[in-house]
């Protein structure tokens, strides 16, 4: 089971019939997932000055969406222009439902028909494929890590 604790502590202004009125809440929220389920049991107190404090007690629960198993798939579009060279484009498409897409650049031993390193750093992430051979049109990666919108790859 994976927990993680959120202490959120604000200050600012709320705005009641045309008046605004300084507040501060504390609030403790504590996600737990287990499974394919998250819980966040929240307490804490919000008080509006010159009008009243009231406690928070509240539980939910929902499912997780079923895709969100940390899977994920790489579809890549390489060519060689020179025998020794490696571009071309794909995506990786994440338990989360997010496509990120990719431009791929790296080393190739047209001899062997293998390649040695291929990455790319993206805004989101980072994709290695340290050592793979091709088979006809097929990639059979040997090693390959990444990690793209905090979900890792290998």
């Amino acid at each position: 089971m994976a927990k993680v604790k959120l202490v959120l502590k604000a200050v600012g202004t709320a705005t009641c019939g045309g008046t605004t009125l300084p507040v501060n809440a504390n609030l403790t929220a504590n996600f737990e997932i287990a499974g394919n389920t998250i819980s966040v049991p929240t307490r804490g107190r919000v008080c509006v000055k010159g009008l009243r404090c009231a406690s928070v007690h509240d539980f939910q629960s929902f499912d997780l969406p079923p895709r969100a198993s940390n899977s994920w798939s790489l579809t890549a579009d390489l060519q060689s222009l020179d025998g020794k060279r490696l571009q071309g484009n794909g995506s990786v498409d994440l338990s989360n439902g997010r496509s990120v897409p990719l431009n791929f650049a790296g080393l190739y031993n047209a001899t062997a028909d293998t390649f040695n390193s291929i990455q790319r750093e993206t805004a989101p992430g980072k994709v290695v494929i340290h050592q793979a051979s091709v088979a006809g049109s097929t990639m059979l990666i040997q090693k390959l890590k990444g990690k793209i919108m905090g979900q890792v790859l290998k």
